[in-house]
């Protein structure tokens, strides 16, 4: 990783990588460096291809057959959305979202910040002399990430808060609100199945659907945030929860995230997963 001093412009490194960024810049690497690993990469993965491939074609190409007819009736039938319990918490949600912003301003002493614009939290964070180096995104610019934060900010209860405005961020604006829209006119939020890459029509011919063949929708459906997240909101509290490496302490009363999966109606007959 790339650390930036604070009110600086040098950036040094440090033995700090994680392993999603591990072949970041590879790029960047001397050719006969790389190179008889990649080649000794394709080759191994070529003969592998070869060798597995007529015995899983088959079954894998049978089995997004036989998903896409159900998709499709979900797609026709829509799914029961609770309107009136999301339209509550939804409220609810975007009342407390401006108390942590609030909450944020005040602990910074910057009553104009705007939470939600990276650069200028980076900002507030300096001048409140919070951080003194900054861990550097691909971009070469400061990294507002709470896995960044936590190791170069040194108040971890407003790392927190600001972990859990952006959940409750992703919350309204990716799934509730979305949600809203469409089951105000019927109860039902309704989505289109991608199972694999393609041109989407009603989007300009906009690719949609991911390469791998995992399955995605429009809007969003899949991969609710847990609003199960342990949350403390007194120090008694936090003294329970605090060896829990997900615990969050979050100093507003009422402080909670939207259960999202409570307001997705399972029609007669069905039962919910546990995260799609």
């Amino acid at each position: 990783k790339a650390v930036k001093k604070s009110g600086g412009s040098g950036c040094r490194a440090i033995d700090l990588l994680k392993p999603s960024q591990a072949f970041a810049h590879v790029a960047c690497a001397p050719a006969y460096l790389v190179a008889p690993y990649a080649v000794g990469d394709v080759r191994r993965t070529r003969a592998l291809h070869e060798a597995i491939h007529p015995q899983i074609i088959g079954e894998a190409y049978d089995r997004e057959r036989r998903v896409l007819l159900p998709l499709l009736r979900t797609e026709r039938r829509g799914i029961p959305i609770d309107g009136k319990g999301l339209h509550e918490d939804t409220r609810a949600g975007l009342l407390l979202w401006n108390r942590l912003d609030l909450w944020i301003q005040k602990r910074l002493k910057a009553p104009d910040l705007d939470v939600g614009k990276p650069e200028r939290l980076a900002d507030a964070l300096e001048e409140a002399g919070l951080v003194e180096e900054w861990i550097l995104t691909a971009k070469d610019r400061r990294s507002t990430s709470y896995q960044s934060l936590r190791e170069v900010c040194s108040d971890r209860q407003l790392v927190d808060v600001l972990k859990f405005r952006n959940i409750l961020r992703t919350q309204i604006r990716t799934f509730a609100q979305p949600w809203l829209a469409q089951a105000d006119y019927g109860g039902r939020a309704f989505c289109s199945f991608n199972q694999v890459r393609r041109a989407e029509e009603r989007r300009g011919g906009k690719s949609v659907g991911a390469r791998t063949g995992r399955l995605s929708t429009a809007p969003n459906l899949q991969n609710v945030p847990d609003s199960k997240m342990p949350i403390a909101t007194t120090a008694k509290q936090w003294q329970k929860i605090k060896h829990r490496g997900d615990a969050l302490f979050v100093p507003l009363h009422g402080a909670k995230l939207i259960d999202l999966r409570a307001r997705v109606c399972a029609p007669r007959g069905y039962l919910l997963g546990d995260h799609d």
